[in-house]
């Protein structure tokens, strides 16, 4: 089944790249030690980027990547192995089939090994139901193999992913305390994501009372994971509470990982002169970093400072190039200026454009499509 695929298939992934936002970059010396070498951090990038589009996270990505078969060799030791009932091989077997955008043919695989006992199995037949990935959307189904795998070994995976269903009310009625509970389990076993939702929770006061030294002891704990969004959060609670020092040193943490985000927040802060001293030049330097590792938020910065000419000589075509790769890589706002700009010009785009970043809970973008009597498409949760 497999023989001769393996070579043509291990980095499917990167035919998602012109149109999927980059995926935040998780510890390569996490997969696969000091020695990774510049092809497997590439490929394990571009498996991150292609599961960034079916909003899977990242951590999920590093479960794919680390089960994922190396090489020719190993793919047919799986298969045999597999054909036996080995659970393993055979969850290895999916993960290869959804990085080669087969999630269809991964369900059979994943069926095996549930009923087989695999609880990693069951948590993923459970995201699949979730997102529709390989079969159809059936949120009851998805929350009884979250249940289920819980049941047998705790699975930490599958109590954030039953948590997040309760903080949302997607299957089950909204339940913040259930959520908090499962949540919690999920932290305590040591799930970066999880680690990362208690410190939301905290923050922002969902389902229990605001507590900032709360949030930041989880988002460190979520950050210490190397999971993008905890930093990007903790930073973010850092610059609330002026604390510079914490927000700068986690920010030089992840600069050293090669990570856009943290180019961005770095470049951010030169330009506003938070926490350090105010350097328009250099601040323009780290957000050309962030962007030519096409992060969003970086291309709308830039595509703002060269209209502005903030640290630059005003260049308006450079600043709509900047904003249409904001744009092609799903910035909210950027997506809406630019339907905005294009509305007359070029209605089918326009209308894509607005609709898409109205999905992403951009408010004028709603409000935009209901004063024009036009369909506001449902918002996407994490």
């Amino acid at each position: 089944m497999f023989i001769g695929e393996f070579e043509s298939t291990k980095y499917k992934a990167a035919e998602f790249l012109d149109n999927a936002p980059r995926g935040s970059r998780l510890s390569y010396i996490d997969v696969f030690g000091e020695n990774c070498t510049d092809d497997e951090y590439i490929a394990f990038s571009r498996v991150a980027e292609a599961y960034n589009r079916y909003d899977f996270y990242h951590e999920n990505t590093l479960t794919y990547w680390r089960n994922m078969p190396q090489s020719q060799e190993e793919m047919d030791e799986v298969s045999a192995m597999a054909s036996q009932g080995d659970t393993v091989a055979m969850m290895k077997i999916a993960y290869f089939l959804k990085v080669s955008n087969r999630p269809e043919d991964a369900v059979p695989w994943m069926e095996g090994a549930a009923r087989r006992g695999s609880s990693d199995a069951l948590d993923s037949l459970g995201a699949s139901y979730k997102y529709g990935l390989g079969v159809e959307l059936d949120l009851n189904k998805a929350i009884d193999y979250y249940k289920q795998a819980i049941l047998l070994d705790g699975n930490d995976e599958a109590l954030h992913d039953l948590a997040l269903c309760y903080l949302h009310g997607e299957g089950v009625p909204q339940d913040f305390k259930k959520g908090y509970d499962l949540m919690i389990r999920s932290a305590r076993q040591g799930n970066a994501m999880a680690r990362y939702d208690m410190g939301w929770m905290y923050h922002y006061g969902r389902g229990v009372d605001v507590d900032f030294k709360e949030a930041l002891k989880w988002y460190e704990l979520g950050a210490g994971g190397y999971y993008v969004k905890a930093y990007t959060n903790l930073t973010a609670l850092c610059y609330e509470m002026k604390d510079y020092e914490r927000m700068l040193s986690w920010t030089k943490r992840y600069m050293e990982l090669d990570e856009p985000k943290a180019f961005f927040r770095m470049g951010c802060y030169l330009l506003e002169g938070v926490g350090v001293e105010k350097n328009l030049r250099k601040g323009i330097e780290y957000l050309r970093k962030a962007a030519e590792q096409e992060d969003p938020m970086a291309h709308a910065e830039l595509a703002r400072a060269y209209s502005t000419g903030e640290g630059v000589e005003p260049d308006q075509q450079k600043s709509f190039y900047h904003l249409s790769e904001a744009a092609r890589l799903r910035h909210p706002h950027a997506e809406f200026y630019l339907g905005r700009m294009i509305w007359e010009t070029d209605r089918e785009r326009a209308l894509s454009l607005i609709q898409d970043a109205a999905s992403q809970w951009h408010t004028p973008a709603q409000e935009f499509l209901r004063d024009n009597g036009l369909p506001i498409p449902p918002t996407r949760s994490e």
